[in-house]
């Protein structure tokens, strides 16, 4: 536990933050082709031989959730890897939906005008999908955008006459960013001497850590 630990949900929220409703149609895919299995070897007398193509798209996404969502220390960057697999199950699971609505229709025996009406909407289902998975998507692409913002607008700041004008006659200036050694590639957005007749020198700085 050196490096912290999460909850069970941990990776339930992660994933609908970064995934939204994919992310739930993703976990639901499994059961669905399942379902599909069932309506058409048990009641249609089909052979299901797509079946073993739908658990290959599905199975290794579950396989990797079981293994990390069940460890203590858990981290976003460790679902990477499946990220084109929770969309691709996503995407078969509107597939396997809209496949097996018309058998479903006519096991409820339902009158033909209302299979066809039903067919017809569920048709539509995937691209409702598609909206407002844009939508929320874009919305939260905004909010890490001007919630997440503040450091780029510091250096920005930083470099402005306003900052450079009232630094004109300090010999060092340091820019602490904590005790994160990998953010030195933000000494490149202070003022170079190199570039501009500076007196001052910036440095950027790191508070001493045990890590």
């Amino acid at each position: 536990n050196l490096y912290g630990t999460e909850s069970w949900t941990y990776y339930f929220m992660n994933g609908f933050l970064n995934f939204n409703i994919l992310f739930i149609l993703s976990l639901l895919c499994w059961p669905l082709i399942e379902l599909k299995v069932l309506l058409e070897s048990c009641i249609l007398r089909l052979k299901h031989k797509p079946a073993i193509s739908y658990r290959l798209i599905v199975f290794p996404m579950i396989i990797w959730m079981g293994i990390f969502f069940t460890r203590a220390h858990k981290e976003e960057r460790f679902l990477f890897p499946i990220y084109p697999l929770i969309c691709l199950s996503a995407s078969t699971f509107i597939y396997i939906l809209q496949d097996i609505t018309p058998t479903i229709s006519y096991m409820l025996r339902l009158h033909k005008r209302v299979r066809a009406k039903v067919t017809y909407l569920v048709a539509f289902f995937g691209l409702f999908l598609c909206i407002v998975h844009a939508v929320l998507s874009c919305s939260r692409g905004l909010a890490l955008h001007y919630g997440y913002q503040a450091p780029m607008q510091l250096y920005m700041d930083i470099n402005s006459q306003r900052v450079l004008g009232f630094t004109l006659y300090m010999r060092e200036i340091n820019v602490c960013v904590g005790k994160e050694w990998y953010r030195y590639s933000s000494s490149f957005f202070l003022p170079d001497n190199r570039i501009l007749p500076l007196r001052a020198r910036w440095h950027l700085r790191y508070l001493r850590s045990d890590f």
